[in-house]
């Protein structure tokens, strides 16, 4: 297959299309471009950023968004400025010959430039990369993942890692997180298949999170990620939208033993993520254990850490049909340089948000952070805790059990600690129809008046602002909802039953609030009218986004 774009940037594509290959692709439309004649037939313009192929045989690709041509019995692995890429080529996992073609900004931005690349004439030609399945064999051919991050791998019998300490696969650089997976060079982006099989005793072993930059910082690519390389903790340490799917991994044991600078997500499957697909993955007695100590820490003025036994964290991650049996997940810390500190710790979920749907989870869940800091100045310190994750954006159809001890240590300055029988804050969307048990037991020394403690069955607390960011992907006069509803819940505090769904609850002027409203919203349906408190909302608790972005819309807070 072979793609030309024009030299000026995004102003449109001419695609030879063989007989056995479907092709999809993002673009920007104007008007200059429409009736383009291809080999295999005519573009047309459809409706805004939609282009129709009518080949000579009648058939149609609609064209739009971040999709990626297709060919059986093959793995598409990026657009190159050379018609064939070896693994010879590879550096650090990557092709240097590679164009992040539809990478852009999370929040609307334009899509990289190409101004840099060899044209030929006016346009610049592309081929698309193809790889086939690789199987995997032993621990040998298992590393040798990195060597190619693209890849197609396939598991042909269970593998013991047993003596190895694991270099994770694939790395995340911190200014991968507002633009999309195009964009994230060095992470995973090629299929894992389990085939059934067992990664057993997989073994990490680290003192901090820092990693070592390993040549990155000579990476001969489309782009230079320079000294922004986190220390991500897993199988994976950076995946964007991979495939990881059939696979079991037992016995893991994750340690580490210490922060510093890096922003650390310590699990088992992948440590952080951009709209992956996982599915149909078990991990079985995983043991991990962070310490998040600041001593060792120069540059950041508090420690921050995501920690579960399958997904630290990541955007838009769609996780079903897996499971985390029999997990201990701990987090423990001393802060001694600042009062602020920020963690998420779950069975299944650290801090992310992701579309989780028919998965389970049981597991210990164990947090004992001590504020010793002398510092003047005070800091926020944040603990999100869950029996599923330290938070949910949307997990339906599931079931966990979990035991969670959470000890905070600050008796003077601003401490808010979550927890929930499924996840400390829930954001965005809706947890429902799942089934959870929790024994839940807390040990905080807390300010009387700075401190807060919220335990829920299902959540512990709302993150309104995350609540408010849905407005901005709403279409007018919407009805969203954010909360809990219709799960199933056998919950206890300290020995007590937990009779709330969610421990905090939301005012404004100290009176309670359901909605949030954007402008007069009437739902049609029910005939509901929602008056505008956006205003007051956000006077009250702050917002990530700037109003003029959001829509005129209302989100409904469930709580049942």
């Amino acid at each position: 297959m072979e793609l030309y774009v024009l030299a000026d940037g995004w102003l449109g594509c001419r695609v030879t299309l063989r007989d056995d290959e479907t092709y999809e692709i993002s673009y920007d439309y104007t008007e200059e471009n429409s009736g383009i004649v291809t080999e295999s037939g005519t573009w047309e313009k459809t409706n805004d950023n939609t282009i129709v192929l009518t080949s000579e045989t009648g058939t149609e690709t609609v064209l739009n968004g971040e999709s990626t041509p297709t060919k059986e019995g093959y793995l598409f692995a990026g657009w190159q400025t050379v018609p064939t890429v070896t693994k010879d080529d590879l550096i650090l996992g990557v092709s240097p010959y590679e164009v992040p073609l539809g990478a852009s900004s999370l929040y609307g931005g334009a899509g990289v430039a190409i101004t840099d690349y060899e044209r030929m004439g006016d346009m610049l030609l592309l081929y698309a990369r193809w790889v086939e399945p690789t199987e995997i064999h032993n621990a040998e051919e298992l590393k040798a993942m990195a060597e190619d991050l693209s890849g197609w791998y396939v598991l042909a019998n269970d593998i013991d890692l047993a003596g190895e300490n694991w270099q994770p696969i694939g790395k995340y650089f911190s200014n991968y997180e507002t633009v999309n997976a195009p964009y994230w060079t060095y992470a995973f982006r090629g299929t894992f298949d389990g085939a059934g099989y067992s990664i057993q005793n997989l073994t990490i072993d680290v003192d901090g999170c820092k990693a070592d930059l390993g040549g990155f910082e000579n990476a001969a690519v489309w782009r230079n990620d320079g000294e922004s390389l986190g220390g991500e903790v897993a199988f994976f340490g950076a995946t964007a939208k991979a495939t990881i799917q059939n696979g079991t991994f037992d016995n893991a044991k994750i340690t580490v033993a210490s922060a510093n600078d890096a922003t650390p997500y310590v699990a088992v499957v992948n440590g952080f993520d951009l709209a992956s697909t996982v599915k149909n993955v078990v991990v079985n007695n995983a043991v991990v254990t962070v310490t998040a100590n600041d001593a060792s820490m120069q540059q950041r003025t508090g420690t921050w850490a995501a920690v579960s036994a399958f997904t630290a964290g990541g955007w838009s991650t769609t996780i079903e049909n897996c499971a985390v049996n029999d997990a201990v997940v701990t987090l423990g810390g001393t802060l001694t340089k600042a009062h602020g500190a920020e963690y998420y710790v779950g069975t299944m979920l650290g801090e992310g948000y992701a579309f989780m749907d028919n998965n389970s989870a049981v597991g210990k869940v164990f947090v004992d952070v001590k504020d010793e800091s002398a510092a003047e100045a005070d800091g926020d310190l944040i603990v999100n805790v869950g029996g599923m994750g330290g938070t949910n954006t949307t997990q339906t159809n599931g079931k966990f059990s979990a035991e969670i001890d959470v000890k905070i240590h600050k008796p003077v300055g601003a401490a808010t600690v979550s927890i929930g029988g499924l996840c400390g804050s829930q954001r965005y969307q809706v947890a429902e129809n799942n089934v959870i048990h929790a024994e839940i037991t807390t040990d905080c020394t807390l300010d009387p008046e700075n401190g807060k403690l919220y335990v829920g069955s299902v959540i512990g607390s709302t993150n309104v602002p995350y609540c408010i960011v849905q407005m901005i992907f709403a279409e007018p006069n919407d009805v969203a909802y954010s909360g809990c509803r219709n799960n199933e819940t056998a919950v206890t505090h300290n020995g007590e039953a937990v009779t709330r769904t969610k421990g905090e609850v939301l005012t404004v002027g100290g009176e309670p609030f359901g909605f949030i409203a954007n402008g007069d919203v009437t739902d049609e349906a029910t005939g509901t009218v929602y008056a505008s408190n956006i205003n007051e909302v956000i006077a009250e608790y702050g917002s990530a986004v700037p109003s003029a972005f959001l829509q005129k819309c209302v989100i409904v807070l469930v709580n049942e």
